[in-house]
């Protein structure tokens, strides 16, 4: 069994950065895709977002900005919380192992797969400092 995705996509806001009691430092990615489907006779753009969060090293390596489009590699993960007026909600996440930033939104300029700012680093994507009841 293999539990694998890669996305392509750009950021919706600056990177959110969180450090638990335990001394994890996280970051909550906002990642925008995008694919074209077909409505009638007309082509329509459809924006998919997905909830990608960086531990510890990859976390602290990771520079990305707003607009920037950034490669994401890790594993998907499912989880569940109890909202404030009770109500069981459900979360779908990407924990990155691996973050490229490809194109930066501010500069426009290309970046190459080796810079070492612009990658995540292998630190397995696994929440090792625990859920926290943080549902990014």
């Amino acid at each position: 069994m293999y539990n694998r995705v890669t996305l392509i996509g750009r950021l919706g806001a600056d990177p959110r950065v969180i450090v638990t009691a335990a001394g994890t430092t996280i970051k909550g990615l906002s990642l925008a895709t995008a694919r074209s489907r077909k409505v009638g006779e007309a082509w329509e753009e459809v924006t998919e977002w997905h909830r990608v969060s960086l531990f510890d090293l990859a976390a602290d390596r990771f520079s990305g900005a707003k607009g920037d489009l950034v490669l994401v590699e890790g594993s998907i993960h499912y989880g569940e919380y109890i909202d404030k007026d009770g109500i069981k909600r459900y979360t779908t996440q990407i924990n990155a192992d691996r973050t490229r930033i490809v194109q930066r939104a501010d500069r426009g300029e290309r970046r190459h797969a080796g810079a070492p700012q612009d990658r995540g680093g292998d630190q397995g994507g696994s929440n090792q400092g625990g859920d926290d009841g943080i549902p990014f």
